[in-house]
């Protein structure tokens, strides 16, 4: 069952990627957020792989290994809420 069948909104978005595709799927979180199909209290978070010249909205990582890390720390930052 999706959030959506069971009523609820996410209120986190993590979009990553490194090639065109997510550059349009940057585009469309960015939509869905401004739309309203997404509660104004969800929080986004795009970054761009590789890239110094992507669409996404607030970070630019280097590698594969900078990803993982940003995961680990999200994941920290959630077991100390």
């Amino acid at each position: 069952m999706t959030m959506v069948e069971r009523g609820k909104q996410s209120d986190f978005v993590l979009c990553s990627g490194d090639d065109r595709p997510h550059e349009e799927m940057f585009e469309i979180i960015r939509s869905v957020i401004s739309s309203g199909v997404l509660s104004s209290n969800t929080s986004s978070f795009a970054c761009t792989v590789g890239q110094k010249h992507g669409k996404a909205k607030y970070y630019y990582l280097d590698d594969l290994a900078a990803v993982l890390n940003m995961l680990e720390s999200l994941a920290e930052a959630l077991d100390h809420q």
